[in-house]
């Protein structure tokens, strides 16, 4: 498609384009957008908001949330972001609506404390800094002769093995 063909499409479904180019955007079909500065911006609650209840927050042109999640999906998956990277240090960064979870920081998937991802059907996938480690970690465990979830003491040992 041509650039201004979607320029086009895209202006034919705003509802009007504010005199304030640092305004809130309401589009036709019910959905909402902030601009600041030609980013996605707003400090005070979610930078856009679908019409299907969606929610995402924007700060300077980047997903960014430092409270709760960056993006609340309205079938309810969440996904925390930093200055436009999956992160989260306090517990998953995604959190699927079917369950599964996944530990993100700085943009990769990593996790000290257990697998950086769990499926809905549980499997599990051990990353350090978005490298996968799941047969490493895997083998350690036989020989240690532990299971997932560990104990404290077991979580110090994985922890200075691979952490």
């Amino acid at each position: 498609m041509h650039v201004g063909n979607i320029l086009l499409n895209m202006v034919s479904r705003v509802k009007h384009i504010p005199s304030d180019p640092d305004d809130e955007v309401p589009w036709i079909d019910g959905s909402k957008q902030w601009i600041v500065g030609g980013k996605l911006h707003r400090l005070d609650g979610p930078a856009y908001i679908n019409n299907n209840g969606s929610k995402a927050w924007w700060v300077n042109g980047k997903l960014h949330r430092s409270d709760g999640p960056a993006i609340e999906y309205a079938h309810g998956t969440l996904e925390w972001y930093a200055h436009g990277h999956l992160h989260r240090l306090d517990g998953p960064a995604y959190i699927g609506n079917d369950g599964s979870k996944a530990w993100w920081a700085n943009g990769k998937l990593h996790r000290i404390d257990g697998p950086a991802y769990i499926g809905d059907s549980g499997l599990k996938a051990w990353y350090f800094n978005g490298i996968c480690i799941t047969n490493e970690a895997i083998e350690w465990m036989k020989e240690q002769k532990v299971t997932y979830p560990f104990d404290e003491p077991t979580q110090m040992l994985f922890m200075m093995k691979f952490g």
